[in-house]
């Protein structure tokens, strides 16, 4: 049995895919299995996969799913106590398994999660914006506070598999934010590490990404308060209900989402951001729009 899982999820990336496969290739470590599941692409990934000749490399081509479903079909083809996955249009550095698996052999049981830093770069190659991780250990207000990065990318983390299964795995009913909903459960029983090794390269750019649905990240959103609002204090309740409130509203479902505000005002009275939003909402749908998209853009806030 191979001490780890590296699990690439693709797909129509046929243009970034080599470069992913080359980065868990050349791992230091060698003692690991490559999975590569291709969610059904029409783009030749097929072709690509066939000139791939290493032992450690199983292609697994699936009809069209959710990258939830589909993160839990790796989870169940892995041999492993350990699973890593890596998007396709992400890079590992050639330390990432051994330092990772290292961490979570001397940990123990008590860790689910162990993951290390990271920067950005773009189409051009141009690197940007190195993350050191700060939150390591039990981590569940830190997480829900979401103030912090976290590990960037569903590509940093090595998960302990057991402990992914123990907590349900991947919610399948979430579509945006699917990882971050998943690590908040595992943080609850568990302590989520942080080293600070760089150990990825994460692509920022132009195409197409999930987390730019905005109904599905307020089913996120929704999910996440209905299980955790009891243990949130005052001031991070009203923060959560800011977050869906604003979104109702940019929804089009303006008097829900003003009543909503007023709820998170209530419980926050220095939540300026809600006030902010409230006021907002009187003005035309374009406008309100307009204004989140520079706020987000400036302020780094949803």
């Amino acid at each position: 049995m191979p001490k780890t899982t590296a699990i690439i999820t693709t797909f129509n990336r046929v243009k970034f895919l080599p470069q992913a496969i080359e980065s868990v290739l050349a791992q230091t470590m060698m003692d690991f299995e490559l999975i590569v599941l291709d969610n059904n692409s029409s783009d030749g990934t097929s072709d690509v996969m066939a000139r791939y000749t290493d032992p450690r490399l199983r292609y697994h081509r699936h009809e069209a799913m959710g990258i939830s479903e589909q993160r839990n079909l790796g989870i169940s083809l892995a041999s492993s106590n350990y699973v890593a996955f890596l998007d396709d249009d992400d890079v590992w550095f050639p330390n990432k398994l051994a330092e990772q698996v290292k961490v979570m052999e001397e940990s123990g049981s008590a860790t689910g999660l162990v993951y290390g830093g990271f920067r950005f770069y773009d189409d051009t190659g141009r690197r940007w914006g190195q993350h050191t991780p700060t939150l390591t250990g039990s981590v569940l207000d830190g997480l829900l506070w979401t103030r912090n990065p976290f590990c960037g990318s569903a590509s940093n983390p090595m998960l302990d598999r057991r402990c992914v299964i123990e907590v349900g795995g991947y919610d399948t009913r979430v579509l945006v934010g699917e990882d971050w909903e998943l690590y908040l459960r595992l943080a609850e029983r568990y302590e989520l590490v942080g080293v600070q090794e760089v150990v990825l390269e994460i692509r920022q750019h132009s195409g197409p990404r999930l987390g730019q649905r905005l109904d599905a990240a307020l089913v996120t959103d929704r999910r996440v308060y209905r299980r955790f609002h009891n243990s949130m204090p005052k001031d991070l309740r009203s923060r959560y209900l800011q977050k869906i409130g604003g979104k109702y509203i940019r929804l089009n479902m303006v008097l829900k989402g003003r009543r909503i505000l007023r709820h998170a005002i209530i419980l926050n009275k220095k939540n300026a951001f809600a006030y902010i939003q409230l006021i907002m909402s009187f003005t035309k749908p374009s406008m309100y729009s307009t204004i989140h998209k520079i706020y987000h853009r400036y302020l780094r806030r949803y």
